[in-house]
């Protein structure tokens, strides 16, 4: 048996809004476990709709839904119960609401399409106007979302991801393509207006059964406000005394900024303060007290914590797709380290021209494949904008395009902070806003503080708390890290254990890294790297790189010409540089004894102008045979000495032949 397969939260809206059912766009649940509406929802979570009047909103019209998930893609999906859908859902989320809706069918309930949540499971049937008019109806603890009366009710729907880390998800062979619903029988909507004439059970507006524990607003903030109306504090002149003293009442409830500064916004209500705050003169009262005021433990009145889990049998039925943007390079949703040591090109090569090359859906490095166009950010906090625009034009142009024509991408100048959850939100925030699927950012020591870089526990929860985010809003974050001072300077390619600080080697779960071959030749503009590959995934490569940035030149546009070469190419290529090496070092060591020796032997000839013999000028120089003949042929060879005769006095024959430095002074 098999599980249904699960579509994006558009495409299951459209689906569904085809069915005739009337979709409703609902809240999400962000990166740090919070609702988007921006409240202290608790239990509703990700389950309330985004439009006050959803009751008339709710549709099944195929362009408002686009609408509606093209502002929030990331929106859970309601779909209204009632007439207008033909649906009513019966919920059950504990065992003893299970052995109530077997009880109302008698002991033999139906067939029908059913989807499981974060706590409980969901089963549909068709709506009869003979139901009661209700939103939603009691039997025993369970509650039947009917859509009914003025309320109505609205259920969250799969794909939509539940508050516990859960997503919404049919059962296999019980989907909306496998079964339709199935009709209530009379006997039981007998039963439903029997329990709704005996009980009312409280609803929320959003269509929800009330949750005593759903929102919590009337409980932290509630008791902070009213503390703060206890308080018995002399203003100081401007009532900075009195507001500090209720930004302490905040900080010992725990309260978020949010929840704090509505809570004092609602105390100043009834009890003004002298001068009018700022909601950043508040913030700043608040977190002086943060500093100095312990929190009270709350306890059981926290909402519990859930541990997401699944049985063998769970785990087996679920199809985790995994998606390739560049096969054998980068998978999708893998946080990303990108290392390498000082000045290796990593800008250019992990950020520019990956996020160019991910944009336009083309080659990455003009020879990696990239399997759809990605919407990317890169966040550089070291090149600043105007090496980022040079870098990304040339990048642009070996394209085939102009960096103006390139879409998909967005660039920031500013990294977000690791340790601070101000920033986790914003990223979150950045991320959803914008569609990002892949964010680069560069480089990692900007992005943390460095107080801890050892410490590989606490580094592995600011690693952690950030690729959470990711997580949750289905993206990919790229990392660009530098290596330890020593790494690499062999030559050979690198791995994690040369990444510098603790925990980046534990947390990659996929890696590319840059190394040189050879050193860099300042001027030239050519360079010669590894670049590898590797991931959990399984997939690992090592390839060559020349790239070539031509010669600098002031005004003149440089270029970005790249060659991939295969493992065993560059290592030839490698080894051949080298073999040229050496015969170029010992030729030009050749060449200096060379000259050297013809210094000398000008130097001794100089001596005796009228000239001197062979063999009493190499015995003076007192040069090695073959250096002496090989310097004394090239100054024969170039005019420098000529031959000539001396006579000995103490020879009994003709003069010897001889050797001197030519005159020119005729010439």
């Amino acid at each position: 048996m098999t599980a249904a397969i699960e579509k994006p939260l558009l495409e299951s809206a459209l689906d569904y809004g085809r069915r005739g059912w009337r979709v409703v766009p609902l809240h999400h649940i962000r990166p740090d476990g919070t609702c988007s509406c921006g409240e202290d929802c608790k239990k509703s979570k990700g389950k309330h709709p985004r439009p006050l009047d959803w009751q008339h909103a709710a549709t099944a019209d195929a362009k408002q839904i686009e609408a509606w998930w093209s502002e929030t893609p990331n929106g859970n999906v309601g779909v209204a119960m009632g007439p207008g859908s033909g649906l009513v859902d019966f919920e059950t989320d504990s065992p003893e609401e299970e052995a109530d809706f077997v009880r109302l069918f008698d002991g033999d309930p139906p067939v029908c399409p059913t989807f499981t949540s974060g706590r409980g499971t969901h089963r549909l049937m068709r709506f009869r106007p003979d139901l009661p008019n209700m939103g939603i109806a009691p039997f025993g603890k369970l509650k039947v979302r009917i859509g009914n009366g003025e309320k109505g009710a609205q259920s969250v729907f799969p794909p939509s991801h539940h508050y516990s880390g859960k997503r919404y998800t049919w059962l296999p062979q019980c989907g909306p393509d496998d079964i339709d619903p199935p009709e209530i029988p009379d006997a039981v909507v007998k039963k439903l207006g029997d329990a709704a004439a005996k009980s009312n059970t409280p609803q929320q507006s959003n269509g929800q059964p009330e949750d005593n524990g759903a929102n919590r607003k009337d409980g932290r903030v509630g008791q902070a406000l009213q503390a703060m109306l206890g308080m018995r504090v002399d203003d100081a002149n401007d009532g900075s005394r009195r507001l500090y003293a209720a930004a302490c009442r905040c900080a010992e409830m725990g309260l978020g900024d949010r929840e704090a500064v509505s809570a004092i916004q609602a105390y100043a209500m009834v009890r003004p303060f002298p001068r009018q705050f700022s909601q950043q003169d508040i913030i700043k009262r608040i977190r002086d007290a943060e500093a100095k005021v312990p929190r009270i433990p709350w306890g059981s009145n926290d909402e519990p914590i859930v541990y997401r889990s699944l049985t063998p049998s769970e785990l087996d039925g679920e199809e985790y797709a995994v998606e390739y943007l560049i096969p054998g390079v980068l998978a999708a949703g893998q946080h990303c380290i990108g290392g390498g040591p000082h000045k290796v090109l990593k800008t250019l090569v992990l950020a520019c021209d990956l996020g160019v090359s991910l944009a336009l859906g083309g080659h990455f490095l003009g020879y990696f494949p990239v399997t759809r166009p990605t919407r990317v950010a890169i966040m550089s906090g070291e090149s600043g904008f105007p090496v980022i625009q040079e870098n990304l034009r040339r990048i642009a142009r070996a394209a085939g395009t102009e960096l103006r024509y390139v879409g998909n991408m967005l660039i920031s100048d500013v990294l977000p902070k690791f340790g601070s959850m101000d920033h986790i939100d914003a990223m979150g925030r950045f991320l959803e806003d914008n569609g990002i699927e892949v964010a680069i950012l560069d480089p990692a020591y900007l992005a943390l503080d460095g107080g801890d870089a050892s410490n590989v526990f606490i580094m592995g929860t600011l690693l952690r708390n950030m690729a959470d985010v990711f997580v949750q809003h289905r993206a990919t974050m790229i990392l660009l890290h530098h290596t330890t001072k020593p790494a690499g300077l062999d030559g050979q390619p690198i791995d994690l254990t040369n990444l510098s600080f603790a925990g980046f080697r534990e947390f990659a779960a996929q890696w590319t890294l840059l190394n040189r071959r050879t050193g860099y030749e300042p001027g030239s503009g050519h360079h010669e790297l590894w670049f590898s590959t590797g991931g959990r995934l399984g997939h690992s490569g090592l390839w060559g790189l020349d790239i070539d940035e031509g010669e600098y030149h002031p005004n003149a546009v440089r270029q970005w010409n790249v060659k991939v070469l295969s493992a065993d190419e560059a290592r030839q290529q490698t080894r051949a540089a080298a073999e040229t090496g050496r015969g170029k070092d010992k030729q030009a060591r050749r060449d200096t004894q060379l000259q050297d020796a013809k210094r000398r032997i000008v130097k001794t000839m100089t001596k005796t102008p009228a000239g001197e013999t062979k063999s009493l000028i190499r015995d003076t120089t007192a040069l090695n045979r073959d250096i002496f003949a090989t310097a004394f042929a090239g100054l024969l060879e170039t005019g420098d000495i000529e031959p000539c005769h001396v006579a000995k006095p103490a020879a009994r024959k003709a003069p010897f032949p001889a050797f001197r430095i030519k005159d020119t002074s005729h010439e």
